[in-house]
């Protein structure tokens, strides 16, 4: 069992921001315009050191079967967050709710989680959430920082 489930959002996070998905599944791949290598591996760095599983909450998700992710995040991707309708149920911290809700139907609601995100005003301000720079994506401050603060016994190389 994971130590941990990390909610991954994908544009801000694994590149700079472009607010556009890849056009076809065959743009998940390391390397390319959306899965920035520098970024990838210190989100898996992350992964490691935490012993977590993955769960995409991007608004990509849905746009391509979540399992295509998994050869990039060490097969660790165990699914996706539902999609709330912000139009029936309020925009008010969409992306937690969402979260809140995969926990739920999942009954993991026992797992210690951690989104990484660009949106701070979608979560409350107590939830575990670390905000990139969307122009950077995850750097290795920030996945130190988590490391320090979530797996403290681990070493950070």
């Amino acid at each position: 069992m994971a130590s941990y489930i990390l909610f991954l959002g994908l544009d801000g996070v694994t590149h700079p921001y472009q607010g556009t998905p890849p056009k076809s599944s065959s743009e998940i791949k390391l390397g390319d315009t959306y899965f920035r290598q520098e970024n990838v591996v210190e989100i898996n760095r992350v992964i490691h050191k935490l012993k977590a599983n993955v769960v995409i909450a991007s608004s990509w998700k849905g746009r391509y079967h979540w399992p295509l992710y998994n050869n990039l995040f060490m097969g660790k991707v165990i699914g996706e967050t539902p999609t709330i309708d912000a139009f029936l149920e309020g925009k008010e911290h969409i992306r937690y709710r969402e979260i809140q809700r995969f926990l739920d139907e999942h009954n993991t609601n026992s797992i210690p989680w951690l989104a990484i995100d660009i949106y701070r005003d979608q979560f409350p301000p107590t939830a575990p959430v670390i905000i990139t720079n969307k122009e950077q994506g995850l750097t290795r401050n920030q996945a130190d920082t988590i490391i320090r603060w979530f797996a403290p016994s681990s070493s950070l190389a």
